[in-house]
């Protein structure tokens, strides 16, 4: 049938002309029902957008002519692609490739779209209520198919298909259409009970637990990831516990019930695994994570003396102030569960005195100096009192504050904004004074704490000269540009999502960054010989 290769052939064998193209649908009726059953790539079935009829392929890298296998639902089925380009300008222009599955008497019209990047195919085991929000706030048993393309292993490990528990996560973005979620891997075991499946997915740690965070207010869908794999890399295991007090993401694109979803970016959590806890039956001897997740007052007193349930006799939730207690998972019944955070603020909220002889010992100096750098390097204005991670862990008898930084897509200018479509509004002043308050280096530096001016000079130059360079910076940038506009896939995510923040281009950001680390030496720089921080 003019040529066609059997159930299988590349791409640019399968194109044909638009007169041969069109001269074969017309001399055919449109199929009464589907021609298509699967259409494989990498001897794997694309996932399939049944309201676009569209097929996503995640191409393996280096591959620009991409060999297909289809199966049909109706007999003998050849398939046809109209004539078009297939290059690095297309796949960055989100060319959608037309083709037909015909037999001898019918057609059916397709799109096929190729993309650089990993898929994550998401099916509810039972039918979405509400379409538009087929996730919930409660655990929905899901079916996620990961096409890994990346990572450069055989066939067999490109795919990963494993039951899930998913529910919707967030704050405030829960306003938006798009949604992330928290997603628990599990698997049945012989006895047909549910247990956790520990999975290394794109390359990342082996765990159950994961997060879809959803770039919706950002409008180059990067710089939350940014922000965070800048933290992981740089900063998270610089302390004396030799861990990784931060996480890791890697962009994916989204479909869910057979309809494409956007981009996200799939990363684990900062838990109670990544900050290697300890975790006894002994208040005095376990291990905590705190989260500041609201700007409300805490203080060292709001903290004693808490009823451990309410009139009803039902168990408090753990959360007190701005505070809530994230690791281990309790409610208030324990005696001593809020004692690492209180002994942490009275230094924070303490007298000069008490701040000047107790901050290094309550928190570590190298880290400490780490999160006032790094907020204000990432202009992170929603990260100082909110949107952090405290980390109490034992170091000997004593108990040491380890902070990380959190939910960082207000970054890199984007600020709140009362009012704004989508809450937040990008603005372009690289020069924002910040000194956050958060890990006591602003006090004391006002208190002219000894060698501490020079500490942060030195740790400063490091960062500088690595992982927060001018080249380095613009090589991530120019990374995650080809990740997300390369591909195409921020494209398909404004047309799934046309009220979302966008950006044709990252020519912007780039500029801002820049900016912004030439505003941070001048602010260092009058730290030189023990002078003033030039940023307050």
């Amino acid at each position: 049938m003019l040529g066609m290769e059997g159930n299988g052939g590349r791409l640019s064998k399968l194109m044909q002309p638009q007169r041969v193209y069109e001269d074969m649908m017309s001399a055919r009726q449109s199929a009464q029902q589907p021609l298509l059953a699967e259409l494989l790539y990498n001897e794997q079935p694309l996932p399939y957008d049944e309201s676009t009829r569209t097929f996503y392929c995640p191409l393996l890298q280096d591959d620009d002519d991409p060999a297909l296998v289809w199966k049909s639902s109706a007999g003998d089925v050849d398939i046809a692609f109209l004539q078009a380009d297939v290059s690095a300008q297309t796949l960055r222009a989100n060319h959608a490739y037309p083709f037909i599955a015909c037999t001898a008497t019918a057609y059916e019209e397709y799109f096929f779209v190729m993309t650089s990047l990993p898929i994550l195919n998401i099916q509810t085991q039972a039918p979405a209520e509400n379409p538009l929000r087929p996730i919930g706030n409660t655990d929905t048993d899901v079916l996620l198919t990961l096409h890994d393309n990346l990572t450069g292993t055989g066939p067999l490990q490109r795919l990963i298909v494993s039951q899930a528990q998913m529910h919707i996560r967030g704050g405030s973005s829960r306003r938006y259409p798009k949604l992330s979620y928290r997603i628990s891997l599990t698997e049945n075991t012989p006895g047909d009970n549910r247990r956790a499946r520990m999975v290394s997915l794109l390359g990342m740690r082996q765990d159950d637990d994961w997060i879809l965070y959803a770039p919706y207010n950002d409008p180059e869908r990067m710089r939350n990831t940014l922000s965070t794999n800048l933290w992981y890399d740089a900063c998270a295991g610089n302390n004396s516990f030799a861990m990784k007090a931060g996480t890791q993401g890697q962009f994916v694109e989204v479909l869910i019930n057979g309809r494409y979803w956007g981009i996200y970016t799939l990363m684990h959590p900062v838990d109670a695994k990544q900050l290697e806890l300890a975790q006894t039956q002994d208040a005095a001897t376990t291990e905590y994570c705190y989260r500041a997740y609201t700007y409300a007052e805490t203080t060292p007193a709001m903290l004693e003396n808490l009823p451990t349930a309410d009139a009803a006799g039902s168990n408090i939730k753990p959360v007190v102030g701005g505070y809530e207690l994230k690791y281990p998972k309790r409610a208030l019944t324990d005696e001593g569960i809020w004692t690492p955070l209180a002994g942490w603020l009275t230094v924070i909220q303490g007298s000069d005195d008490v701040l000047r002889t107790q901050l290094f010992t309550a928190g570590e100096k190298d880290n400490l100096i780490d999160i006032w750098l790094f907020l204000q390097m990432t202009m992170a204005a929603d990260s100082d009192g909110k949107n952090l991670n405290f980390a109490a862990k034992l170091h000997g008898d004593k108990v040491v504050m380890l902070i990380s930084p959190w939910d960082l897509d207000q970054t890199w200018g984007n600020i709140w904004t009362e009012g704004a479509a989508v809450l937040t509004e990008v603005r372009l002043d690289p020069e924002t004074p910040m000194a956050p308050q958060t890990a006591g280096i602003s006090r004391a530096l006002k208190l002219q704490l000894p060698g501490l001016s020079r500490s942060i000079v030195q740790r400063y130059a490091q960062l500088r000269a690595t992982t927060f360079s001018d080249a380095n910076l613009l090589r991530l940038l120019a990374a995650y540009e080809e990740d997300i506009y390369g591909s195409g896939a921020i494209a398909r995510d404004y047309e799934r999502w046309p009220d979302s923040a966008y950006a044709a281009d990252t020519r912007q950001l780039q500029e801002l960054i820049l900016r912004r680390m030439a505003y941070m030496d001048g602010c260092i720089a009058g730290l030189e010989g023990g002078g003033e921080y030039a940023g307050n």
